[in-house]
């Protein structure tokens, strides 16, 4: 028999090792689940840009965006069938050594047999009774026949048992293969696709590489366009600067009229940042901490959003190399008519207007949040706002598809907004 002590630890590494084979397969379900999910959104906006004959930036980036989407779906269902393989393998081994306890119950099942067919008869068992030496032993070995019966009847029950599990174990395997085998499947099935929308890629990317004037112009607009609208932001920034310092400076000297021993310099308020040079009243200056205890925690201005299709900071441009773009934020992908929201509550210092579209600026302490690319605006100048309320709709056009960007400022610093947002 077993040792008692190494037959608890196997079944706590089996126990141990079920629980993180379970845990593992629900997150690589729910990970795969997600990842089919946006590969059916994607197509969706996939459909729509190739209804239109002329090749665009927007159609590259969906592929680009599926093509890396179709590739995490691969490694995830690659993921799924390892585990599988170790399971296989897990199960494999428990049949074999449950297959080997099972003949060794056998062996000794069979040696019982042997002994009581040769012991069968009531006159045998009497007669070892009564060849005692004395009545303790008479009485043991009355026990001992007592408990060799016993013994019998509990070893049919554990072979009975050892069966059933070695049955149970088989067709875990059986399914644990079959599940395997359709899983190789799908990942076959995803890797010819993945080639299929990387051809397309390549070709769009073709496509889009001819038109490298036109694009340059479209990018050097887009710059311009960008330039007047992070001038216009900071001179709101300014402007926002300029009028807490007034404010204070007035303050300051209401109080030295009604108290002819106070100075004005000794009176104003201190800046909590001085590159900033932002003066902040004691409620600004908590709203400026809340906002910052909230880092990597603001929810997203849009409900639903892609991927990012222009980063912060220094970048190349995917189609133009040489060309070098430097965002002091982001601008990534939604839905068309999406409804874009404030990240943390505030009030609006500025509505931007440009070309027809719009920036609201919003004030969080000496924080600053600005939501552009809006073809409509929800909000006013100096209206209090709150997590989530609306500010406005994003735009759209053939070449960008509707997008949404988004800054976050600290005085008249631009940070990265990525670090800023929730995961």
């Amino acid at each position: 028999m077993l040792n008692p002590k190494i037959t608890l630890i196997v079944l706590v590494v089996v126990l141990i090792t079920s629980n993180l084979y379970a845990q593992s397969k629900t997150e690589l379900l729910k990970k795969k689940q997600a990842l089919q999910r946006e590969i059916e959104n994607t197509n969706k906006v996939l459909t729509e840009t190739q209804e239109n004959k002329d090749v665009t930036m927007k159609q590259l980036r969906t592929l680009g965006s599926q093509v890396e989407t179709r590739q995490k779906l691969i490694e995830t269902i690659n993921t799924q069938v390892k585990n599988l393989s170790y399971e296989i393998s897990d199960n494999k081994h428990n049949i074999s050594s449950l297959q080997k306890e099972e003949d060794k119950l056998k062996i000794e099942y069979a040696g019982m047999i042997r002994y009581a067919y040769r012991n069968q008869s009531a006159y045998n068992k009497l007669m070892f009774i009564f060849a005692a030496s004395s009545f303790n032993q008479a009485y043991n070995r009355l026990k001992y026949l007592e408990q060799f019966s016993q013994y019998r009847r509990e070893q049919v029950q554990t072979i009975t048992s050892t069966q059933e599990k070695i049955h149970g174990k088989i067709q875990v395997l059986d399914k644990n293969k079959d599940d395997k085998d359709q899983l190789l499947g799908e990942q076959q099935k995803e890797k010819k696709q993945l080639d299929v929308e990387k051809g397309q890629q390549a070709h769009v990317y073709s496509q889009l590489q001819k038109q490298s004037k036109k694009l340059e112009a479209q990018l050097a607009r887009h710059q311009r366009d960008l330039r007047r609208l992070n001038n216009a932001i900071q001179s709101a920034i300014r402007r926002e600067i300029e009028e807490a310092r007034r404010r204070a400076e007035q303050e300051a000297r209401a109080r030295e009229a009604a108290n002819a021993t106070a100075t004005t310099h000794s009176a104003l308020p201190k800046s909590t940042n001085s590159s900033a040079n932002l003066v902040l009243t004691p409620e600004a200056a908590r709203l400026s901490n809340q906002f910052a205890d909230n880092r990597g925690s603001l929810p997203w201005p849009v409900e639903r959003r892609g991927r990012i299709i222009d980063p912060f900071g220094i970048h190349e441009d995917p189609l133009l190399p040489r060309v070098k773009i430097n965002s002091v934020g982001i601008v990534f992908e939604t839905v068309g008519n999406a409804t874009v929201r404030a990240v943390f509550s505030g009030e609006v210092s500025e509505i931007v207007p440009l070309d027809g579209l719009y920036a609201v600026l919003i004030r969080h302490g000496e924080y600053f949040t600005v939501y552009g690319n809006l073809k409509s605006v929800e909000v006013k100048r100096g209206q209090k706002v709150s997590t989530k309320d609306p500010v406005g709709v994003v735009a759209a056009d053939e070449e960008q598809g509707p997008s949404c960007m988004f800054q976050v400022w600290k005085g008249k610093t631009p940070m990265n907004p990525t670090s800023w947002l929730a995961n």
